[in-house]
C-alpha cells in the first residue's frame, strides 16, 4: 500500500523539482555539476554491482534501479542548455519537442528492457516533467499557494488519486515509473491494447503531476526537512546502495517499510556531514591533496 501511494507522485515530484532547480544555463557550472554526479553515478554502480555480483561493464551501461536517475539528470541539463541556450527555442517550441520525442519513444515497438541503454528511454520520458520544473517560477507557486480552491482542488483530488493507487495493483505503477516502458511492451506485459495503455499512462501522469502540484503548495515545512535538504545525495545514495539492498533481505510487510524508511533518515542524518567522501571520493581526495 505505501509502495503504491509512493510510486504515484515520487519521481514525477524529484524531476519536476531538478528542473525547477536547473534554471542556470551557465555551462561551466553545468559541466562541474556533471562531473560531480558522473562520479556519484559510478561510485554508486560499482558498489551495487559488487554486492550484486553483477559485471561492471553491463551495470555501467545500463544503469541500477537505484542510478538511472543521476545519469538522467546529466542529459536533462545538458538537452536544456542545447534547446535554451545554443539553439534559442522559445518554451513553445521545446514544449512541442519534448512532448512529440515522448511519445515517439512510447511507440516504438520494443520492451524497455532493450532501450535502456544509459537509461535513454526514461530520460525522453521524463525531459517533459523536467522541462516543466524549468518553467514554474516562485509567483506559479505562490498563485497556488494563496489561491484557496485552487489548494481544496488539488488537496482532494490528490487524496482521491492515493487511494485508488492504493486499491490497484502497485505492479503497473512500478512498470511506468521506473522504467518507463513503451507501449509495446505495457502491451506485452499486461495484456492491454495500445489504447489501454496509452489511457492508463495518461491517467498515472495526471496523477503524478496533481500530488506534486498540491506539495508544492505545502507554505511551510518542518525546519529538520530544510536543514538536511541540501543533503538530498547522501540520503539517496543510502537508499539506493543500502536500503535497495536490504528490501531484497527482508519481509515485505508495512512495518519493515517503515523501519527502512527511518533507517534512511538516520543514517543519512548521522553521516551527512561526511557526504562529499561518500558520494564524491574521488573529487574529495584530490581537494584535499590541492588544500595541503
Amino acid at each position: 500500500m505505501l509502495y503504491s501511494a509512493i510510486y504515484a507522485f515520487h519521481m514525477p515530484m524529484f524531476i519536476i523539482l531538478s528542473g525547477y532547480f536547473s534554471k542556470s544555463q551557465n555551462l561551466q557550472k553545468i559541466n562541474q555539476q556533471a562531473l560531480k554526479l558522473l562520479e556519484t553515478y559510478i561510485v554508486m554502480d560499482i558498489i551495487i554491482g559488487l554486492l550484486y555480483e553483477r559485471e561492471l561493464i553491463p551495470i555501467l551501461l545500463r544503469p541500477s534501479p537505484s542510478c538511472w536517475y543521476i545519469l538522467s539528470l546529466i542529459c536533462w541539463r545538458y538537452m536544456l542548455y542545447w534547446m535554451v541556450g545554443v539553439r534559442m527555442m522559445s518554451k513553445k517550441q521545446i514544449w512541442i519537442c519534448s512532448v512529440i520525442l515522448a511519445f515517439l519513444f512510447l511507440l516504438i515497438p520494443l520492451q524497455s528492457k532493450y532501450l535502456n541503454i544509459f537509461s535513454i528511454m526514461r530520460t525522453v520520458q521524463y525531459f517533459p516533467l523536467f522541462f516543466l520544473g524549468y518553467c514554474i517560477s516562485p509567483i506559479h507557486i505562490e498563485t497556488i499557494r494563496n489561491k484557496a480552491y485552487i489548494k481544496v482542488a488539488l488537496y482532494g483530488t490528490s487524496v482521491v488519486a492515493v487511494i485508488c493507487c492504493c486499491a490497484l495493483t502497485c505492479r503497473g505503477l512500478h512498470v511506468l515509473e521506473l522504467h518507463r516502458d513503451s507501449l509495446y511492451g505495457l502491451s506485452s506485459q499486461f495484456g492491454w491494447t495500445w489504447a489501454e495503455s496509452l489511457l492508463y499512462l495518461a491517467g498515472i501522469t495526471a496523477v503524478g503531476l496533481t500530488i506534486s502540484m498540491a506539495m508544492l503548495s505545502v507554505r511551510r515545512l518542518p525546519k529538520f526537512f530544510c536543514d538536511y535538504g541540501r543533503y538530498s545525495l547522501i540520503f539517496y545514495f543510502i537508499q539506493g546502495v543500502l536500503v535497495f539492498k536490504l528490501t531484497r533481505l527482508l519481509p515485505a510487510s508495512f512495518p519493515v517499510e517503515l523501519l527502512l524508511a527511518a533507517f534512511t533518515i538516520v543514517v543519512g542524518v548521522i553521516i551527512s556531514n561526511y557526504c562529499p567522501k561518500i558520494t564524491n571520493p574521488v573529487s574529495w581526495l584530490l581537494g584535499k591533496r590541492v588544500k595541503s
